[in-house]
């Protein structure tokens, strides 16, 4: 609105123009105070709806979780976590192959992880609109523990063949080639992403059968390798004898090592990559002339003797010669050299023993401390492979901190280390021979010897199948060589000094040392998740028939008492896993042809 005015020194007439701002809606104090309200009741109301709620929309497989709380999701998944236990699953490699329930391979449906994306309870409106508005499929969160790859190792170990290096052989004083071959074997770690691959793509598939992953083993070392070595070293190595004699001012001795003797100590290996020749020192030990060795005392390291029930210091004692490592060496100082020039020197001198007299009375080696008698049904096999274990373990020392590994005390089950075929826990949980069969027994002696003297386990592992009557379930342990170990640190602050006993159905081992625990005992919680075994008709030649067995979940707890107060308790999970019942039949022959005479 405009008005005209005249002013009064001109007396011509002026405009003036008034311009009226409107008022922002937010910024009238009513209808901004209106608006805050209705904000307020819509995110109050949004928070009262769904402020707990899982997005509308949102599932897991045919599972609706719309508008349900986190705690009553978790509810409504349990029976998907419960069916895909029972999924079959099947690892095949060629004519290997295994099958058991999802369960009994560890695998698991992980209803915590399969939620994790899910919001927890909000105050966000943007969040809590999202959550009106709709969610989304959720991917099933699959798990897998130690059981699988204990499954894979098992299907491995009937199936790989590994590369055999080439290697030299001699025979009638002639070294000749052992040719290389390429092996194949499977690749267990590629082989458990494919089996979790295959679960994840379609985890309500029910079951799964998946090849394994398999591929060649190459041999480090090939023919010409060995061709090589046979020419640079065992010809020369093996063309006259050695000569060994004391240095001056020793006693004296002459010890002569003929081709044959040198054939004999000859090792092939592989070291670094490379395929050299060496000599086994105690096999050139025990071929040493008597007369040499007469003149030499033997080292004694200082042990334990435990006969009368408290164990005694036995004084360590020094020796006077060569060490067998000593007359290895000055062998093969000399093999690669012509005739006349195969004669070396060795200096005779004061052998140190590597554990002395004041070292083991230092180690606080004072009473019993565990002992556990393990027994088994007699079999001819057991009483030697066994009893070959425990030769092996007997007298080991164990320092504070040392570990132990029941693979390396007892050495690769073959034929040259003491043992005979026996059965072991196969592919599937079914039975087969093999070198060393029986040996578990030995192990699960250890493991619980070591349990009640308070060891920290470093790695163990309970058989695939729980073996009723012989184990208490979740307190044994097993060993399988290059997959399995069982071993476990000397934790206490003094040493450990372990012995073995045999007859011919137990074995005892006794650890000795100081008690640093008043008690340590067990408990066992019940079996859980029970699977029932499956039947299995076999048409094998080599077929053996068995009883299946039930498999189930444990945990056993390792209890530790001071006086009669308990201070602390370590929970041991175990997983067995259902054993078929194996029935034989014969193969079936296939019917005759009937001939048709043809009509005239």
């Amino acid at each position: 609105m405009s008005e005209m005015n005249t002013t009064p020194d001109s007396g011509e007439p002026t405009v003036e123009i008034s311009t009226v701002t409107p008022t922002i809606w937010w910024k009238r104090p009513r209808t901004a105070a209106i608006a805050a309200v209705g904000i307020f009741l819509v995110w109050g109301f949004l928070i009262l709806a769904v402020g707990r709620d899982i997005p509308v929309g949102t599932r897991v497989g045919e599972i609706n979780l719309s508008r349900l709380t986190l705690s009553e999701a978790r509810i409504a998944l349990k029976p998907l976590a419960e069916e895909f236990a029972q999924s079959e699953i099947t690892l095949t490699a060629k004519k290997s192959t295994t099958t058991d329930i999802a369960q009994d391979f560890g695998i698991a449906v992980d209803i915590d992880q399969t939620l994790a994306s899910v919001s927890e309870p909000t105050v966000n409106p943007f969040a809590l609109l999202a959550t009106l508005i709709g969610g989304r499929d959720l991917n099933v969160a699959i798990t897998a523990d130690a059981s699988l790859n204990s499954a894979i190792a098992e299907v491995a170990d009937s199936f790989d063949i590994p590369a055999q290096n080439a290697t030299v052989t001699v025979e009638s004083g002639a070294p000749r080639v052992v040719a290389s071959k390429a092996g194949r074997i499977i690749d267990q770690a590629a082989s458990l992403d494919k089996l979790m691959f295959a679960i994840a793509k379609d985890p309500f598939a029910g079951s799964y059968t998946v090849d394994l992953v398999v591929k060649k083993d190459i041999p480090i070392a090939n023919n010409s390798d060995a061709q090589k070595l046979i020419d640079e070293v065992i010809t020369p190595a093996l063309s006259g004898d050695v000569t060994i004699t004391t240095a001056a001012g020793a006693q004296p001795g002459t010890a002569l090592y003929t081709p044959a003797d040198i054939a004999e100590a000859l090792r092939v290996r592989v070291v670094d990559g490379e395929l050299v020749a060496q000599l086994d020192p105690r096999t050139v030990r025990n071929l040493t002339d008597p007369t040499f060795s007469g003149v030499e005392t033997p080292v004694q390291n200082a042990t334990w003797d435990v006969s009368s029930g408290t164990p005694v210091v036995v004084p360590a004692k020094p020796g006077y010669g060569v060490t067998d490592r000593g007359l290895a060496e000055a062998i093969t100082s000399v093999w690669l050299k012509p005739e006349g020039e195969r004669a070396a020197t060795v200096d005779f001198g004061p052998l140190k023993p590597k554990f002395s007299t004041s070292a083991a009375s230092k180690m606080g080696i004072t009473e019993l401390v565990a002992s556990y008698r393990q027994t088994f049904p007699y079999a001819a096999y057991r009483s030697q492979n066994i009893g070959q274990a425990a030769e092996y373990i007997n007298g080991t020392f164990l320092k504070p901190g040392d570990e132990f590994s029941m693979n390396r005390v007892i050495k690769e089950r073959t034929y040259e280390n003491g043992y005979t075929d026996g059965w072991i826990i196969a592919g599937g949980g079914i039975f087969r021979m093999e070198p060393g069969g029986g040996v578990s027994t030995a192990t699960t002696a250890m493991f619980n010897a070591a349990w009640f003297a308070g060891m920290e386990f470093v790695e163990w592992r309970a058989h695939s199948v729980w073996i009723p009557d012989r184990y208490i379930p979740g307190r044994e342990a097993t060993v399988f060589w290059g997959a399995l170990d069982m071993r476990f640190v000397n934790n206490h602050p003094t040493g450990i000094f372990i012995t073995t006993e045999m007859t011919s159905t137990s074995m005892t081992v006794k650890f000795w040392g100081t008690k640093q625990w008043d008690k340590i005992d067990t408990i066992i919680g019940p079996k859980r998740n029970i699977s029932q075994p499956r039947d299995i008709v076999s048409t094998d030649p080599d077929c053996n028939e068995q009883n299946g067995v039930f498999g189930f979940q444990i945990t056993t707890y390792r209890t530790f008492y001071k006086g009669e107060v308990l201070v602390k308790e370590e929970p041991f999970n175990t997983s067995y896993r259902a054993s078929p019942s194996v029935i034989c039949q014969p193969e079936p022959k296939p019917s005759p042809t009937k001939t048709v005479k043809p009509t005239s």
